[in-house]
């Protein structure tokens, strides 16, 4: 069955849901979810991984099935696992841009657009985290604004204004 886009002379609609239909045949939950991936694979010359993913993925467990097949589960898993960690890191990038425009809105009133921008054009937690440090202990909404500015010039510039 995986073969079937392989070997038909026309790859439509039709065949794409005469191969969900046999698929369906199959009762072995972790065998049909085997045959979807291997079916998919070769269909991804014709179509894009996003849409088949969505076509022959309607069972809420098949990623676990996926994990399991030969070769490429553990593929899968590893794309999971990058994937749980970039969200973390988006997740921890959007709350210490958050907090730190909180504790500006706090401590100095409302903060304008031209701040906020700044702030979120910064994407490295490293950095976020020492911006947030200084924010708390500046003493003014000047002293932030400037230290925002320093942050958008290159590395280089800010070595040499920090020699001086």
């Amino acid at each position: 069955m995986p073969l079937l886009p392989e070997i038909s002379l026309k790859v439509d609609k039709n065949l794409l849901q005469r191969l969900r239909e046999l698929l369906a045949l199959i009762k072995d939950p972790a065998l049909r979810a085997e045959l979807k991936f291997y079916t998919m694979a070769f269909l991804q010359s014709y179509y894009s991984q996003k849409f088949l993913t969505t076509y022959f993925s309607e069972e809420p467990k098949m990623l676990e099935h996926w994990e399991s097949v030969p070769i490429f589960g553990e593929r899968i898993k590893q794309r999971v696992r990058e994937g749980r960690e970039e969200g973390r890191e988006e997740g921890m990038t959007l709350a210490l841009q958050e907090n730190i425009l909180d504790t500006l809105s706090l401590r100095f009133g409302v903060t304008n657009g031209n701040i906020a921008r700044a702030v979120h054009a910064i994407d490295e937690p490293k950095r976020l985290r020492a911006i947030f440090q200084r924010v708390i202990k500046a003493e003014s909404l000047e002293a932030v604004k400037k230290m925002l500015a320093a942050q958008k010039r290159p590395a280089k510039k800010r070595a040499r204004s920090g020699a001086k």
